[in-house]
């Protein structure tokens, strides 16, 4: 019976390694293309609505101004100041995720919005300051408005969607 087993265990290999798998190595940034994933990505996916919305909230607010006739304020003012400095972050995290990336992105047209976008609201929040009245609250309202509507734009040439 021993001679039997010894014979039997000679004949049949035992398997310890893993069975061969068929792998193919992707360089870093193919593997990136493959699953339309980098790390800036997030950063541009996250920033835009979250700037549209931070927008929204400042033109609610200047709808009421403007309904009660009254100049924008510090609230405005401080609300607009934080969606300026997202969209700067926004600019340089989008030129960075240009560089970065393998996707097809409209890259002209992409760098233009995002330089252009941050010039939007100084120029209204001046416009508000030098004119305090029902004109100048509007024309901060307009400037407020373009913002969600332009990341939006922005959102859309950066995932291909338009």
């Amino acid at each position: 019976m021993m001679v039997e087993m010894a014979t039997l265990t000679s004949v049949v290999p035992i398997r310890t390694a893993r069975p061969p798998t068929t792998t193919v190595h992707l360089s870093t940034r193919a593997a990136r293309r493959d699953t339309r994933h980098d790390t800036i990505s997030p950063m541009i996916a996250v920033l835009t609505p979250a700037l549209a919305a931070i927008a929204g909230l400042a033109v609610v607010w200047i709808v009421v101004l403007l309904v009660r006739d009254r100049p924008i304020d510090n609230l405005v003012f401080w609300i607009l100041a934080v969606v300026e400095a997202g969209l700067l972050v926004l600019t340089v995290a989008g030129i960075v995720g240009l560089a970065r990336t393998d996707r097809t992105v409209a890259g002209p047209t992409f760098v233009a919005y995002l330089i252009a976008t941050p010039l939007i609201l100084p120029a209204a929040v001046l416009w508000g300051i030098a004119e305090r009245n029902r004109s100048g609250t509007a024309v901060v309202l307009v400037g407020a408005v373009t913002i969600p509507v332009l990341m939006l734009r922005i959102h859309m040439i950066w995932t291909g969607t338009g």
